[in-house]
């Protein structure tokens, strides 16, 4: 069975939608089978750099952040679906021990 890892994704996505149309939208622009979108992960606004900030506001869209699940070898191909901008491993966060 293929290792799968959960992703932070950053997105083009047309301001005017809603979140969960946003969610629908990236569903339709990210053609992989095997990935699964999270849909029960609100998507988050991010800010974006100085380089695509008046692109994105003369395109009428924004960035947002989505998470999903898809093979650690396909990531590659994720970061080159329309829209994409980063993608990063939602690593898991949880406390430890003091020394």
């Amino acid at each position: 069975m293929e290792q799968k890892q959960r992703v932070l994704i950053e997105m083009r996505v047309p301001k005017s939608l809603s979140d969960a149309d946003a969610i629908a939208y990236a569903r339709r622009q990210i053609q992989l089978a095997d990935f699964e979108l999270d849909a029960g992960y609100p998507p988050v606004p991010s800010a974006p750099i100085a380089d695509i900030a008046a692109e994105l506001d003369n395109a009428g869209e924004h960035l947002l952040t989505l998470r999903g699940t898809l093979p650690v070898a396909r990531r590659s191909e994720l970061e080159k679906q329309p829209g994409v901008v980063s993608v990063w491993s939602d690593a898991e966060v949880a406390p430890f021990d003091a020394p």
